[in-house]
């Protein structure tokens, strides 16, 4: 996720960086982050982090069995979801939700009011 935003980042920092160019590359990042969130992302990731704890023998956690908070939850949050709800939808899909929500608020108005 973050490599998509940070090229984005690094593209609209350039000085010599046109407006048309600019907004390709935000409709690019924008996409990219979409077929991430419809679950092209999702396996690649998943790999990604299970072969980094593999290789440092940190535990990797089972994404099929029931999730339990390490504090007491509110009242029904999470009442017998798994690992997977946590991590995939609250936390992979929920920040890139987040990004896409800040690209449209920022480069929709931008638009608009040229």
């Amino acid at each position: 996720i973050f490599e998509y935003t940070d090229d984005l980042s690094r593209a609209l920092q350039k000085k010599d960086q046109d407006i048309v160019n600019a907004m390709e590359i935000v409709d690019l990042t924008k996409l990219h982050l979409q077929c991430l969130r419809e679950d092209e992302g999702w396996n690649d990731f998943l790999q990604n982090v299970t072969s980094f704890c593999v290789k440092h023998k940190i535990k990797v956690v089972d994404t099929e069995a029931p999730y339990y908070p390490a504090r007491r939850p509110r009242r029904g949050f999470f009442n017998g979801a798994k690992n997977y709800q946590l991590f995939k939808v609250e936390m992979f899909v929920g920040v890139i939700d987040r990004q896409l929500q800040e690209l449209n608020a920022r480069f929709f108005k931008s638009i608009q009011s040229t």
